[in-house]
C-alpha cells in the first residue's frame, strides 16, 4: 500500500485490489451471467390506435405529438394509450410528420 497520508486513497486501492482478485477468480462465470435481456418481440401499437392517430392528424394538422396523445387519453377516460414519441413514430411512418428544417450556419433558415 502506498502511504500518501490520504485514508480515502488507501481504502480505494485496497477495494480495487479486492475487486480485481474476485474478477480473476470468477472470470468465466462472470462472462456467462450476462445475457441479452432485450424483448424478443417488442410490443406494437394496435392498428386501431394507429388509425386514430392518423385520423386526428389529418383532421387537425396543427396538433403536435403531445396534443394528439392527450386527446387520445381524454377519449379513453384519461388512461394513456400511446406516448407522444409513439405518436411521432406513427406519423413518421405514415409520412405525416414534417421533416426538420435545415438552418444556415448563422442560425437563419436556408433560402
Amino acid at each position: 500500500m502506498i502511504d500518501c497520508g490520504n485514508l480515502s486513497y488507501q481504502i480505494f486501492t485496497s477495494r480495487l485490489n479486492f475487486l480485481s482478485r474476485q474478477q480473476i477468480v470468477r472470470a468465466p462465470q462472470g462472462l456467462e451471467q450476462f445475457a441479452d435481456h432485450s424483448p424478443k418481440k417488442p410490443a406494437r401499437t394496435k392498428a386501431e390506435v394507429e388509425q386514430q392517430v392518423i385520423e386526428m392528424r389529418q383532421a387537425e394538422p396543427r396538433w403536435g405529438k403531445r396534443r394528439i396523445a392527450e386527446e387520445l387519453a381524454k377519449k379513453n377516460s384519461w388512461v394513456p394509450l400511446v406516448s407522444p414519441n409513439t405518436v411521432k413514430r406513427i406519423l413518421q411512418e405514415a409520412g405525416l410528420w414534417p421533416e426538420p428544417q435545415t438552418t444556415a450556419k448563422k442560425g437563419g433558415l436556408k433560402p
